[in-house]
């Protein structure tokens, strides 16, 4: 994993190369192709920037992932469509908070929150964050080879363990020239 605070083998994590590693594959801090600096807030305008980078990816499929304080810093943008005035495409109904002229605003705990400026982390400079802008459209989520189910038998306690096993795979299935994901870096926690 590229962040190096991810160290145990079993960490989820490591269970698949997600978003973040589009961008920062073997550990290289984002472009101008696929990041901006922002070196401040998250805000409807630099949102607006990531949906140009991303070019037609920007249109129909753009989602927006940020953390709880990304959010927060939204909601003071007039730009952002909140919750009260979204109508069927409420939170109740998608999960969806908000929305910056029609990308829709998910909020994830699991963004870190840790990060240099550069959108790494590096163990010193821990008081940054990212949000990915991206196209759900443009990438799948594969499984390989189906789910297995096995039991073990316990002797000592009398019982039996049902293991599930199963191998699933995230892929880009845009052409590798194409900006699909884009990560909005270095914004203050």
């Amino acid at each position: 994993h590229f962040d190096t605070d991810v160290t145990a083998a079993a960490d989820r994590q490591k269970l698949m190369d997600g978003l973040r590693y589009q961008v920062h594959a073997a550990g290289a801090a984002s472009t101008s192709a696929n990041g901006i600096n922002a070196a401040g807030s998250l805000t409807a305008a630099r949102i607006a920037s990531a949906r140009k980078l991303l070019g037609k990816y920007g249109l129909e499929g753009a989602v927006v992932v940020t953390s709880v304080k990304g959010y927060c810093d939204l909601l003071a943008d007039s730009n952002v469509t909140t919750v009260d005035t979204m109508g069927s495409r409420a939170t109740i109904l998608s999960g969806q908070l908000a929305s910056v002229w029609g990308i829709p605003v998910l909020v994830s705990g699991q963004v870190k929150t840790n990060l240099a400026d550069d959108g790494m982390y590096d163990g010193s400079t821990t008081n940054k964050q990212e949000a990915v802008v991206f196209n759900t459209r443009s990438f799948m989520i594969a499984e390989r080879g189906g789910l297995n189910f096995e039991t073990q038998r316990v002797a000592a306690s009398g019982a039996d363990d049902l293991i599930l096993s199963g191998r699933w795979d995230m892929q880009s299935f845009a052409p590798s020239s194409a900006v699909n994901c884009v990560v909005i870096r270095n914004l203050d926690v």
